[in-house]
């Protein structure tokens, strides 16, 4: 069963997604870290909701991938609670 977002994690998608970045990579120098983080909104800013949405799905198994870690189903946490009428 796919992703139901259609987010692809297999390795050929992610070597596909890493060239793909690596045609578009853009290098910048700012003076203060203040200009740097201004410059980081307006790059979020300038997205869709879907295309943020899109790049967050991304950066998670990516993020699993340089830590080391093992990496999981992307997902949303949800919590589960009982409630028992007396």
């Amino acid at each position: 069963m796919g992703d139901p977002l259609g987010y692809d994690d297999s390795e050929e998608a992610r070597a596909q997604r890493a060239a793909e970045r690596s045609k578009r990579i853009t290098v910048r120098k700012f003076n203060s870290f203040e200009e740097a983080e201004a410059a980081d909104d307006e790059f979020w800013a300038a997205m869709t909701p879907a295309e943020r949405f899109a790049a967050t799905c991304e950066m998670g198994p990516e993020w699993e991938a340089w830590s080391g870690r093992v990496p999981n189903e992307p997902r949303l946490s949800r919590a589960v609670e009982r409630v028992r009428r007396s």
